[in-house]
């Protein structure tokens, strides 16, 4: 989300929130200032002594977007005007072919409304820090133009693309993938399948672990208490009642350590998140938005059931020797 360091976001035309380093550079611009600025165009131009063209995949992206100009725009040439998906275009240092120079096609006045001093993937394109304006209701929209868009019901990219279509039919739109992959969205990538199977892999070796661990004392129990069993067998309790006796044992302590083992393993990731959510945050250049712990109910009901299974697994060969102990 864009959230303002100081001032608000801009509400109507001829309002815009600049980067906080304004206040700072040159003679320092406040908010309610009026400020005149030039506009243009980015524009490719070829470097000295270079021919040729480019496709739209050679030149450095920008914002963590996915593609960028549309398809009969691909081709960037000696004049072609440049969108924010492209970044800055230098030869020397991208190893290309094209420069840029900002054609000046006018000038506008903005009143400033506010700043801000951070947003993830979208303030720096390399060319410059992004000011934020609202257009008139009367402004056509060309080019590219950045929809923030707020929607709830979506877990996957497939989702996001069915709402955008639906919302601007008549528009070519392009996902801000590296901003779904921070929020937790589902792609339909490989590192989502490769994370799944890791998943998998642990839970079987967490399942195996705990089979054995909870036979061994299941097992040690019974034996301990092979009297005991005997005796209920002698005063008239059936084989199933016996394995009853041990399979309700076994639930009683799930009834008891399940609770207690999700609430302590939340509660160990709310603590790490407190501690280490800030840090993670700057790291990713989204101090603003940060880390917080987001618990999935049908996570805990899966995690319950299995576990409760995995009990009941452990305890059946235990459960069965009780039932064949002798009569005393």
């Amino acid at each position: 989300s864009l959230r303002p360091s100081e001032g608000r976001l801009p509400e109507k035309a001829g309002e815009i929130m600049l980067f906080d380093t304004w206040r700072t550079a040159g003679d320092g611009v406040e908010v309610g200032d009026t400020i005149t600025v030039p506009v243009g165009e980015r524009v490719a131009v070829l470097a000295p002594g270079r021919t040729g063209s480019m496709t739209h995949g050679e030149v450095p992206a920008s914002g963590g977007f996915v593609g960028g100009m549309e398809a009969a725009e691909d081709e960037i040439a000696e004049g072609t005007v440049l969108d924010s998906s492209i970044g800055y275009l230098d030869a020397a240092l991208d190893g290309g072919i094209f420069n840029e120079e900002l054609r000046v096609t006018g000038e506008r006045t903005y009143t400033v409304v506010g700043f801000y001093d951070n947003i993830p993937y979208v303030a720096s394109h390399g060319y410059g820090m992004t000011a934020f304006t609202c257009d008139s209701p009367d402004d056509e929209l060309t080019g590219l133009n950045r929809a923030y868009v707020t929607m709830a019901g979506v877990d996957s990219t497939a989702a996001v693309e069915q709402r955008i279509e639906e919302a601007f039919p008549d528009r070519y739109a392009e996902l801000h993938m590296g901003l779904l992959r921070y929020m937790g969205v589902r792609t339909d990538g490989a590192i989502w399948d490769t994370f799944f199977n890791i998943a998998a892999v642990l839970a079987v070796v967490i399942i195996v672990a705990c089979v054995s661990l909870i036979y061994n004392a299941f097992a040690i129990s019974v034996a301990e208490r092979t009297g005991q069993f005997g005796l209920l067998a002698s005063v008239g309790a059936s084989r199933r009642q016996l394995r009853r006796a041990v399979a309700l044992e076994a639930l009683i302590v799930a009834a008891v350590g399940v609770p207690l083992g999700l609430v302590v393993g939340i509660g160990g990731c709310a603590v790490t998140f407190a501690a280490l959510g800030p840090s993670l945050a700057t790291i990713f250049g989204a101090a603003e938005v940060g880390f917080n712990l987001s618990v999935a109910p049908w996570a805990l009901a899966v995690a319950a059931g299995l576990t409760v299974a995995t009990v009941l697994f452990s305890v059946f060969v235990p459960a069965w020797r009780a039932s064949r102990v002798n009569v005393i």
